[in-house]
């Protein structure tokens, strides 16, 4: 009885306690002597019979199982239990009952819980369905707006692409009137028609200027419309970016000196080459330089090249008017112009920093304005630093991917310089870098299509073939290899120097980027 965890209690047939155990007392907070002899309704509650059916069960059936009760403690503070009695019997005689009562607090408490979670389960069942069905709807109208969208923007790729075959097309139609009005004029203005004179020669001077304008926008019109369809294949070559720089700028002298300008210069002492479209990276220069002429009444214009560890950052800073907040924005927009207030010798189509941003990310580069009202403004722009390995595995795996598209062939050209380092322990770095240099060159010389590519490394020149077959690479090859053959026997060099030639062609030798680079074998003779 000691060590149960359970409440026992004795009860006389007089409805007294005889006896209860250490469960019992702690229970009800009494102590033995205070309840041994004492009425059972000390410790039971009377309510709606309760105690009367539990002992009525007893004493008809000796047992009873599971009957709810409410024990009182000392404070009468109610306690709902669960108790199981019998009847103690001597010669056939009931001299006692006993029971044994189960605290419930601690299970209703957990009951309570478990139907509060059941409950909570259920809610959150049925949000579930709801959600479900909410979200199937929703997948229903989205799926609708989805199929809405894609016609949408087929609709609108469809007018993109007739805006641009527009611009196209009338920007070709153009030309040809303009070059031949343009022609007209500047014969007049030469006499070849008879003489004119001096009020004449204005107005035909005016005319002229007005086609130049006119041609240039046309010119942006073309430029702007094939970067935003990504007609615009890169003619890339190693470029000295810092003596590149300093040709734009000497070309704007003129320009800094009649406004009275300050042309300051940031250029490194050595040169910096860089794989890049000549004609492209000028452009960018001629448009930045041009802008910033162009809105600096007075002060200075800076022209600054920085050589980075992976790229090169080039700007263009002057102390012009400047550019708002809002509008730094939307610099890089078409047709957007600056500064209207401000009084210049000519008005902007609206579309040089557009095609400049086109430009550098084509070259994946970036580019970025800086700028504060009345202080000045400084665009910024970076050129990646390509390998030769890198920028031939560029054109090799975009030349590949047209070829699929098209059903076309490719085949690609590795020329390297046999005994490279013997010679260039032999003669010396300089002497073979120069002859590997003049190879380049014949090599682009002799291309015959645009669409041919040379790349040179400081051993070996790389050419890709776009739409050629083995049969007629190596006639290339060969064409190739005889002006080799002429240029070193000019150069009293045809015993000294050799040339090494190797192919590959899609789809007759490989059929991935992988298996043509390693048919002419360039992870051995291209240097990283």
């Amino acid at each position: 009885m000691s060590s149960m965890t359970d409440a026992l209690i004795v009860v006389n047939p007089d409805a007294t306690l005889r006896s209860v155990n250490r469960a019992a007392l702690d229970m009800l907070d009494y102590k033995e002597e205070e309840l041994i002899g004492q009425p059972v309704e000390t410790i039971i509650l009377q309510e709606e019979g309760q105690r009367l059916t539990c002992f009525q069960n007893i004493f008809v059936t000796g047992v009873t199982f599971n009957m709810g009760l409410t024990f009182l403690t000392k404070q009468r503070k109610r306690i709902p239990v669960n108790i199981s009695g019998a009847a103690i019997q001597q010669e056939g005689k009931i001299i006692g009952i006993v029971g044994v009562a189960r605290d419930m607090r601690q299970i209703r408490t957990s009951i309570s819980e478990w139907e509060e979670k059941k409950t909570e389960i259920e809610e959150r069942g049925k949000k579930s369905v709801r959600m479900q069905r909410a979200m199937l709807h929703i997948m229903g109208d989205l799926d609708i707006s989805n199929k809405e969208i894609g016609k949408a923007n087929k609709e609108l790729q469809k007018l993109d692409q007739l805006k641009s075959d527009f611009v196209s097309t009338v920007s070709h139609e153009l030309r040809s009137p303009l070059t031949v009005t343009r022609e007209a004029i500047s014969q007049v203005l030469d006499g070849v028609c008879g003489e004119i004179n001096e009020e004449q020669k204005q107005f035909l001077f005016m005319s002229i200027e007005g086609i130049d304008r006119l041609a240039r926008l046309i010119e942006n019109l073309l430029d702007i419309s094939k970067i935003e369809s990504h007609k615009i294949d890169l003619k890339r070559e190693l470029v000295d970016i810092v003596s590149l720089a300093k040709e734009v700028s000497s070309s704007f002298a003129f320009a800094f000196q009649s406004k009275g300008l300050v042309a300051k210069y940031n250029f490194p002492k050595d040169k910096i080459e860089l794989y890049v479209d000549k004609d492209r990276i000028i452009q960018i220069f001629v448009n930045l330089m041009s802008n910033a002429v162009k809105f600096t009444p007075a002060g200075y214009i800076e022209i600054s090249i920085v050589d980075k560890e992976n790229v090169v950052e080039c700007f263009v800073s002057d102390t012009g008017i400047g550019i708002s907040d809002e509008d730094l924005l939307k610099v890089f927009d078409k047709f957007e112009q600056f500064g209207r207030e401000f009084e210049c010798a000519e008005k902007g189509t609206g579309l040089g920093l557009a095609i400049s941003k086109g430009n550098i990310e084509l070259h994946r580069g970036l580019i970025w304005a800086e700028s504060k009202l009345g202080q000045g403004t400084k665009i910024s722009f970076t050129l990646p630093k390509y390998s030769p390995r890198e920028l031939f595995k560029e054109y090799v795996t975009n030349g590949l991917a047209k070829a699929i598209k098209a059903g076309a062939p490719l085949s690609i050209i590795v020329f390297e310089v046999k005994y490279y380092d013997t010679l260039r322990e032999k003669s010396g770095q300089d002497k073979i870098a120069s002859i590997v240099h003049s190879l380049g060159q014949l090599i682009k010389t002799d291309l015959r299509r645009k669409s041919d590519i040379s790349i040179k490394d400081s051993r070996a020149i790389l050419v890709v073939l776009p739409e050629t077959d083995k049969k007629c690479a190596w006639a290339t090859a060969d064409r190739l290899k005889s002006s080799f053959d002429d240029y070193l026997s000019k150069e009293g060099l045809v015993k000294d120097v050799e040339v090494d030639s190797r192919i590959a062609s899609f789809p007759e030798d490989a059929q991935t980027e992988e298996e043509l680079l390693n048919g002419v074998q360039l992870q051995e003779n291209i240097e990283k």
